[in-house]
């Protein structure tokens, strides 16, 4: 994985921690994922227009806020934490990375046909977002998800 400008990582970890976090969730990680946990463990990121993303069937641009971690110290910064509280309302396969500053959360399925990242208005906040249709595509990757929003070079 290449370096990541604009975050500000929460840490590094081992590939043991993301072993237990997979264990926990019944779920495996895409090796670039891993990657950048082991190397990061997510973070904040730096607020600025290159962090803007428009998305298909948004009318506004989505900006990212925070990608969740692993023991970070801060439940509502881990990812179990999150795909945890909400794993009703997601699918089989599926959690929670990180949010918008704005009202979403970004969210990867792990395997499967639907395997991808996407944005989930959770709150309905978009005019386009309903009961039938509340979650959009972005990337089919994490790699590519990063490099979308500028993050990487």
């Amino acid at each position: 994985m290449s370096i990541i400008r604009n975050i500000n990582a929460i840490g590094t970890l081992s590939n043991r921690d993301i072993e237990h976090i997979e264990n926990e969730l019944k779920i495996s990680f895409p090796d670039d994922y891993k990657q950048f946990l082991v190397n990061y463990n997510g973070g904040s990121v730096e607020l600025n227009e290159s962090n803007q993303l428009a998305i298909d069937g948004l009318s506004e641009k989505v900006t990212i806020d925070v990608l969740y971690g692993i023991n970070t110290g801060y439940d509502n910064a881990n990812i179990d934490f999150w795909t945890d509280k909400l794993k009703e309302d997601l699918l089989p396969e599926t959690i929670i990375i990180g949010d918008s500053i704005m009202h979403g959360f970004f969210v990867m399925i792990c395997s499967g046909e639907l395997k991808g990242i996407y944005y989930w208005d959770d709150t309905y906040y978009f005019e386009t977002s309903n009961d039938e249709g509340n979650t959009y595509w972005i990337a089919s990757t994490f790699t590519e998800f990063m490099q979308l929003w500028a993050l990487e070079v």
